[in-house]
């Protein structure tokens, strides 16, 4: 059945996750963390009768069994038996909260009528957080934000205290637990998954389904399976730095405000950076406006809602379990994460500060080499100034794939779907 004729995919916030590397970091959405958490779910001692319930999700879910514990999931019913996965990419994100609106999502990618499309819940949203785990997240961010921080030990610390293990553990996915989860749905659903949409790290999440043969594949602005984390980490901040030369910012631009209400940590250079990266997230209009504000130190308050957003923090000093689950995945599609000591805060020194855990992982898998998907028809979207990843270090991970289309998208914010609609008319008949 032929696509659907209009639709044009929104602007919607990946948040890495949060931390979404994602992420690079896929968690950094400009979001405004809430100063409480509702952490009874995560009582161990709770008798948890319905997934869909521990905790309750603002839309639909429905729940797997598989051999390694129950999985949830969203599912938007076709008129046929075939499917795909759509992966907005994190990781740290809860696609089930109602950040994103899955039935508007799904509506704007006019895919045919025949499909049913399946959003996958990541693990960590469930998975309880001991008292020692929330205190080393606490001590490894306080730590983050010391000149020269952190230091390997509070990130070992935080490696041994939450139990972080490259390929996901309990806290992300990996490539034994995304494939199992992918064939219990097909089997419970009686569909059949023969298409994949992956934003940003849903490039990754693709490479866990490597022995599935698709008919169709498109990465939005696809993380770059098999890049080194050194590469990763320098391609970052050399496109962060480019954002910020080409300001002009105007000295007589009017300063929103100068404070930052309502928060518990007073901003100093090390949100003005953190939320430097973070800008990158949203949409090329507020990039424009912000780094300006950013660059010149004159907005202390939007400094400090971004510099939470990238580092994931709500509270007083409480960070998101959603960063450990950024971190098991990580660390392990990539290596090479090389320890690095910094004196004084700059871009790079906070891009690898957050990823020192990553050198403290055991990784089992060493991390992915090469993307090898089977595929009849594949499509990616790249940008020059997608703040995230320079285009080069994307088309070396995906340059093998033969008879691939690529489309070159003109927006800057790494949020942005733009090239979506015209990536799945390249692929999907």
């Amino acid at each position: 059945m032929p696509r659907k004729n209009g639709g044009t995919p929104p602007i919607f916030l990946l948040i890495s996750s949060i931390v979404s590397i994602i992420l690079l970091v896929s968690v950094v959405a400009y979001i405004n963390m809430p100063e409480e958490i509702d952490e009874s779910f995560q009582d161990s001692s709770q008798e948890v009768l319905d997934p869909c319930k521990d905790p309750t999700p603002k839309e639909d879910c429905s729940f797997v069994s598989t051999s390694i514990g129950e999985f949830r999931y969203r599912i938007i019913r076709g008129t046929g038996d075939v499917a795909a996965v759509v992966d907005v990419g994190g990781p740290g994100s809860s696609i089930l909260s109602g950040d994103v609106n899955l039935n508007d999502l799904t509506s704007s990618l006019s895919l045919p009528e025949d499909y049913s499309v399946i959003f996958i819940e990541e693990p960590w949203v469930r998975k309880p957080t001991s008292d020692e785990c929330k205190s080393g997240l606490s001590n490894f961010y306080m730590n983050s934000r010391d000149p020269g921080g952190p230091n390997k030990e509070e990130a070992d610390n935080l490696v041994e205290a939450c139990e972080i293990r490259a390929g996901g553990g309990n806290w992300g996915f990996s490539s034994n637990t995304y494939s199992e989860v992918v064939a219990a749905i097909e089997e419970s659903e009686s569909v059949s998954v023969n298409g994949f949409l992956g934003y940003s790290f849903g490039s990754a999440r693709l490479s866990y389904l490597e022995n599935w043969e698709f008919d169709w594949v498109s990465l939005i602005r696809p993380f770059p399976v098999g890049a080194s984390g050194t590469k990763l980490m320098e391609s970052r901040s050399n496109q962060v730095g480019n954002i910020y030369e080409k300001i002009k910012h105007n000295s007589e631009e009017e300063i929103i405000s100068k404070d930052a209400p309502s928060r518990s940590i007073e901003v100093d250079e090390f949100d003005y950076l953190s939320a430097e990266i973070a800008v990158g997230y949203l949409d090329s209009e507020d990039i424009s406006s912000y780094s300006g504000q950013l660059n010149s130190r004159s907005n202390d308050y939007l400094a400090g809602q971004l510099s939470d957003s990238f580092w994931m923090r709500y509270g007083e000093m409480s960070i998101s379990p959603g960063y450990l689950a950024y971190l098991s995945e990580v660390c392990a599609v990539s290596d090479g994460w090389e320890p690095t000591s910094y004196s004084e805060h700059s871009h790079m020194s906070i891009l690898e500060g957050m990823h020192l855990p990553c050198s403290s992982i055991d990784s089992e898998e060493g991390g992915k080499s090469i993307l090898s998907i089977s595929a009849e028809n594949f499509c990616i979207v790249v940008a020059d100034a997608d703040p995230l990843t320079e285009p080069w270090l994307v088309r070396d991970s995906f340059g093998s794939i033969e008879n691939g289309t690529w489309i070159n998208s003109e927006e800057v914010s790494h949020s942005s779907s733009d090239g979506t609609t015209e990536c799945l008319d390249a692929v999907v008949s």
